[in-house]
């Protein structure tokens, strides 16, 4: 179980650089810009040319302020959002794969306590479709019949607290990451518009580090910084997830 979790936190990880990328993607493309011009005008150099005009030196140097002044970030705003959409797809996912490890290995070598009374209805042709293999796809059974949300932080918790006996407290990661999962929802369901829904969601999350301050009405944008603050918190969370899982992990191979 523990290698199987550390692969999945590994690919968390992968999936938060790859937003990076995508945040950054105005950089990348103005270091590449640059960067050939830059090789350019020194070949034209050697040449024997060297009219500015001919070397092209002014187009780097507006290519050079561009970069130096972030002067692209704010046409950029859609792809900033889309990374709040990205990161809470990847967490979701992450969090609903660490779950189900961790419940598979619970209910095969630990002692099931009140779970052993948990009923859980399911047809032979969903038995049929997991090849009659259930151990296998027991926390996919669990999570679909109980309807448990790895989008919403309190359903989280809640799977987590009465199915494996991990309890996290609500600080400032948790509460980060709830504002980033009713953004997730406003930006697919609403164009981004900060409703009665999102104003509900947050109205207890705190302290947090962003969008502390949300009016009715207003369009929600995020900045690198925000993105950052929401990466960030998903990946502590994830680690100290897996890390009290190991704890109680080993209770359960004992009993």
């Amino acid at each position: 179980m523990l290698k199987t979790l550390g692969h999945i936190q590994l690919n968390f990880s992968n999936n938060v650089a790859y937003v990076y990328d995508l945040m950054n993607f105005d950089e990348l493309v103005l270091d590449y810009a640059i960067k050939s011009i830059e090789d350019l005008t020194g070949k034209l150099k050697k040449m024997g040319i060297d009219n500015p005009r001919l070397t092209a030196e002014s187009t780097l140097s507006s290519l050079k302020n561009i970069h130096s002044n972030n002067s692209l970030k704010p046409k950029y705003q859609t792809i900033f959002n889309q990374c709040i959409v990205l990161l809470v797809a990847y967490f979701s996912s992450t969090v609903s794969d660490i779950f189900k490890v961790a419940l598979k290995e619970k209910l095969c070598k630990g002692e099931l306590g009140q779970l052993s009374k948990e009923e859980v209805k399911i047809s032979l042709g969903e038995l049929r479709d997991m090849d009659f293999n259930l151990s296998e796809y027991i926390g996919d059974v669990v999570a679909n019949k109980k309807e448990i949300s790895f989008q919403d932080m309190q359903s989280i918790t809640r799977a987590f607290k009465e199915y494996l006996g991990v309890e996290i407290q609500k600080d400032t990661v948790v509460n980060n990451i709830i504002v980033g999962q009713a953004s997730r929802h406003a930006f697919v369901h609403s164009g981004g518009t900060i409703d009665a829904r999102l104003l509900k969601q947050i109205s207890n999350a705190t302290p947090r580090d962003i969008k502390e301050t949300c009016n009715l009405g207003d369009t929600i944008t995020f900045s690198t910084e925000e993105i950052t603050m929401v990466a960030e918190s998903m990946k502590k969370y994830i680690e100290k997830a897996i890390t009290q899982i190991e704890h109680v992990g080993q209770d359960w191979c004992k009993q």
